[in-house]
Parts: structure tokens; C-alpha cells; sequence
């Protein structure tokens, strides 16, 4: 595959080396809240052989561990209801003098240095920063199952920024680089489009509502969501907009938002049309 592809696209293909068939067919458990993210290891971990049940929070979690049993859980930290960290910590609450150990995987668009370390400190076994790649998925997992001690490394360990090499100079995203992502399944990878124009102007507006009630916390929450979203797609430019608006928010600098959020909304939109080129 990557003989088509031009060298700066090569970057963002996985070149560990293939990996051996499983030794088990795995049950797993996904809390994620964002249809996107839910896709996408769906069909990771269906091509893998895994079977999976998907939920969209934290507490959803909690009650289908009470009545099925999962080889590993897949959590999203970012949930409504009830987030990641909290559902975590009920489950590792609920094992305390037990022999019981269910392991669980954070999976989060926060990667910069230090995260993997503090997700593990809240009773995670493994990390793994979105956008995630197939083959640290899968490594990620059957290691933890197979080994009686939690994985103190996960990769990639990377901000999601070099996730992928930055695609043409001013374009809205990187079409051959979000191939490389799918496998180059065209007709995935479209669906997965579709689903992003369906929620995206939603963000939008969510985002400028809480621009608009200068809320910090809620404006680092709608930045966050988007930005795993369009780091799938390889969107540099939107992904670099929407990084700067969620650091200034996290920090409560909220000096010029307006500004900021208005440069995010025109390269939204921009990335919207070239989308909805190539899916129609």
C-alpha cells in the first residue's frame, strides 16, 4: 500500500510489523460517547476477530459489567452521565478485597506528556491516545489480557497533532493521509464523514454558545470532542484552531476567544465543503 502513497503520507501508516493472529478471541467491553470513535474500533476490532458491545457512558458500563462478563473495557474518559475516571474508580472500589481485576483501557485525545502517567494513577491497566491506531489497539489489548500484571506502556505516546503529516499547504484536510487511517476503505471512510457533517455544525454551535457565556469549562469540553474528531480525518488546520481554543480554555485565558473561535468557525466550514466533496 504504501508504494502509492507519497512520502509525506507514509508517516502516518503503522509500520510496526504485523502481528500475530491472536491467541483468543476477545470479549470487549467500549464506553464512548462519540458515534466517530465508536465506529472506528468497531471495525478495528471486528477485522481482529474480537466481538464487542458498545455503550455511550460510564454508568451504561457499570451496569452491563453487573450482568456480563468482558475480558477488557475500553474507556472513554470524556462521557456524559458519568465519565471515564469515575467509572473506574467504582469498578476498582467494587474489587477492593476480591480476587477479581477487570482490565481497563483509557482511551483519550489527551496526550501530552504526563497524561499516560496520571491515567494510570486512577486504576487504568493501559493508554492509548486517540486518534487510535489499529495496531497499538490490538497490542494494547491482547497483552493486558495475557499478562497477569497491568501494562505499564502503551503506545503511540505522541501528541495527536504528529499523529499525521500535514497534508498540502491550505488544504482542509489530508485525503490521502485519512485513507491511510481506513486501511484505504474508501467507503468507510465516507461513512465516517457522513457522521461527522451530521454532528459537526452541532459543535459549532455548542462551541459559540459557550463562547458567548465566556464559560471556560465548557468551551474546553466542545473543543476536546472536536478535536478527536477532526484529528481522525487528518484536518490539520481545524485540529490546530481548535488545540489553540482548548489550551486558552483549560488555562481560563479567555482574552480575544471570539477571535479564535471566529478562525475555528471559518475552518470548520472550509473543511465541511471539502468533505462534503469528496463523500457526495
Amino acid at each position: 500500500m504504501g508504494s502509492h502513497l507519497p512520502p509525506a503520507t507514509l508517516s502516518v501508516l503503522e509500520q510496526q510489523p504485523t502481528l500475530p493472529a491472536p491467541a483468543q478471541q476477545l470479549r470487549v467491553l467500549l464506553a464512548e460517547d462519540q458515534p466517530i470513535n465508536q465506529r472506528v474500533v468497531v471495525r478495528i476490532l471486528e477485522k481482529r476477530g474480537h466481538s464487542l458491545m458498545d455503550v455511550g457512558n460510564g454508568r451504561e458500563a457499570l451496569e452491563a459489567l453487573v450482568s456480563q462478563s468482558f475480558d477488557v473495557v475500553l474507556m472513554d474518559v470524556q462521557m456524559p452521565d458519568m465519565d471515564g475516571i469515575e467509572a473506574t474508580r467504582v469498578i476498582r472500589l467494587q474489587e477492593r478485597g476480591t480476587a477479581r481485576h477487570q482490565p481497563i483501557v483509557v482511551l483519550t485525545a489527551y496526550a501530552i506528556k504526563g497524561d499516560r502517567e496520571r491515567f494510570l494513577a486512577e486504576g487504568f491497566d493501559g493508554y492509548l491516545s486517540k486518534p487510535i491506531a489499529s495496531s497499538a489497539l490490538y497490542e494494547t489489548i491482547e497483552r493486558l489480557v495475557s499478562s497477569p500484571a497491568p501494562l505499564s506502556i502503551a503506545w503511540p505516546d505522541k501528541p495527536a497533532l504528529a499523529a499525521f503529516a500535514p497534508g498540502p499547504l491550505n488544504a482542509a484536510w489530508d485525503q490521502a493521509a485519512a485513507l491511510a487511517r481506513v486501511d484505504n476503505d474508501t467507503p468507510f471512510l465516507k461513512e465516517l464523514i457522513r457522521i461527522f457533517l451530521n454532528i459537526s455544525s452541532n459543535f459549532l454551535a455548542e462551541l459559540e454558545a459557550a463562547v458567548t457565556r465566556r464559560d471556560a469549562a465548557a468551551i474546553a469540553r466542545v473543543a476536546h470532542t472536536l478535536k478527536g474528531n477532526v484529528a481522525m480525518l487528518c484536518a490539520t488546520p481545524t485540529l490546530e484552531q481548535t488545540l489553540l481554543v482548548e489550551n486558552k480554555a483549560i488555562k481560563a485565558d479567555l482574552d480575544g476567544i471570539e477571535a479564535d473561535f471566529a478562525e475555528l468557525k471559518r475552518r470548520l466550514i472550509d473543511l465541511q465543503a471539502a468533505l462534503e466533496t469528496f463523500a457526495c
